[in-house]
């Protein structure tokens, strides 16, 4: 494999990565936001607290 073509992937593969913690992030910071706003939103996801889990892991 030549050094160039190395670059590159991992050059694609940080983009990717950069790209996927970007969505992650927006995603969180919306669902914090709608359930500051919304008291009967909060209380649902206060329900299932593994979704918590899942969006803080």
């Amino acid at each position: 494999m030549k050094p160039d073509y190395s670059f590159e992937n991992q050059l694609k593969s940080l983009e990717h990565e950069a790209n996927v913690i970007a969505n992650y992030t927006y995603a969180e910071m919306t669902i914090q936001h709608a359930a500051s706003q919304s008291k009967k939103l909060l209380d649902h996801l206060n329900e299932t607290p593994t979704f918590w889990i899942s969006c803080t892991a």
